[in-house]
């Protein structure tokens, strides 16, 4: 499964990552976000054009 939500809003969809190992032990599970799991920005969506807003020149 790959997923890219804030920190909280898989858990709030229901998908707990502690749970899913036991409904499929072949479950490979990736998760990315645009401004980290944890930090200050974490709670921020990371769209693409955020994120182009971000970039260095």
């Amino acid at each position: 499964m790959v997923e890219n939500f804030r920190p909280d809003v898989l858990q709030r969809l229901g998908f707990r990552t502690d749970a899913m190992p036991h409904i499929n032990p072949r479950l490979v599970i990736l998760s990315i976000t645009g401004f980290g799991h944890d930090g200050p920005e974490s709670h921020r969506s990371g769209y693409d054009r955020i994120l182009q807003g971000f970039r260095s020149t």
